[in-house]
Formats: C-alpha cells, structure tokens, sequence
C-alpha cells in the first residue's frame, strides 16, 4: 500500500512539473484608469492607485511614455502597516528583473526573474518563509534543475532536470529520511526508464 501510495504521489509530482511549465504572456500596455498621474517632464509619469475608503496607496510606480518603468509596488489592502504585496521591475513596460511577493503579514512567499515578460532564471516559492519549490526558466520555459521541499521541513522531496521546456534527466523522489523511493530518467519529455526504488 505504500508503494502504491509513493506511485502516485511521483505521479502526480510528475503532472504538476509539466502543467508549471505553462506560461501566459506579459501585457505591455498600461491603463491609467483608477490612477492619479503626476507629470514629472522628459516623458516620466508617476502613477498611484489609492484605496477609494482610507486613502491609502494600492499600488505606485513610475510610466515611460505610457509604460511601466522602473520598480513598481503593490500593497495589501486595508493594511495601516502598507505591507508590500509585490515589488517587480518592469523596462519599456514589460516584467524585467526581481519579482518579489509577500504574505499580508510580510512573510516572503516568492522570488521570481524575468527578462522581456518572461520568466528567465531562479523562480522560488516559499510557505511562511520555509523553502517550498525552486525552479529555473530560460526565455519563458523551464530550464534547469526544479527542486520540491515536503511542507513546513527543509527536506527535498522531488528533483527534476528540465530542458528546453522539456523534462530531460533524472526525476527523484524522495521519502523524509532522503531515501530515493521513485527514479525515472526524461529524454527530450519522455519518459526512457526507471520505476520504484528499494530501500
């Protein structure tokens, strides 16, 4: 029964790995509805958006000739504290650079890359600070070594290499002792060898 049990976990650990790899595309245009724009000369805007009950920022940033430039923050909302939701750098009005999101009461939840819209380089995830996933993307697709952590431990539970957006390498997965329980070795996504692990 546990090996079934370690079966489809892997299985769905698997499913999961794939669907995370799909990724929507950046929008570029940015609309000021909602926002009060101050004119700071040679085509530089600041934009705020207020929360409409107390007054209190929900999200500012600079524009570029009409586009997000520069680092822009999002805050919680009904929070006296302004406890940031977001900090994202954006150049010419796309995601380029850090991305970092926080819980409303300020615990790191991830820390992601992009370059031109796309996520390019270390995407993290983190559960009240404990490292929950980290993956690497290249122009968009994953790239690299995608690594899952059992929940509220610092124990890997799964690794998988990706390439090209394709599961390429060893997937591992891993019982809370460290024991390699489930081994399965990708070529170009498809799956070439290996099953359960004996102790």
């Amino acid at each position: 029964m546990k090996a079934n049990k370690t079966f489809f976990v892997g299985l769905f650990s698997c499913l999961m790995l794939i669907a995370c790899n799909q990724q929507p595309k950046a929008k570029e245009n940015f609309s000021a509805e909602g926002y009060e724009i101050t004119e700071l000369g040679n085509g530089l805007q600041e934009a705020v958006k207020k929360d409409p009950a107390s007054g209190q920022p929900l999200e500012e940033g600079l524009l570029l000739h009409g586009k997000k430039e520069g680092t822009w923050v999002t805050y919680h909302p009904n929070n006296d504290k302004l406890i940031p939701k977001s900090i994202q750098s954006y150049i010419n009005g796309q995601p380029s650079g850090i991305l970092i999101e926080y819980g409303n009461r300020g615990q790191l939840e991830k820390i992601a890359h992009y370059l031109n819209g796309q996520l390019h380089g270390r995407y993290a995830t983190y559960d009240y600070g404990r490292l929950k996933e980290v993956r690497h993307y290249k122009h968009g697709q994953l790239d690299g070594l995608f690594s899952k952590y059992y929940p509220k431990t610092d124990k890997l539970q799964s690794t998988a290499e990706f390439k090209d957006g394709k599961q390429h390498g060893m997937y591992r997965y891993y019982d809370e002792e460290g024991n390699v329980t489930l081994e399965y070795e990708y070529q170009n996504g498809k799956k070439v060898r290996g099953g359960m692990k004996k102790k």
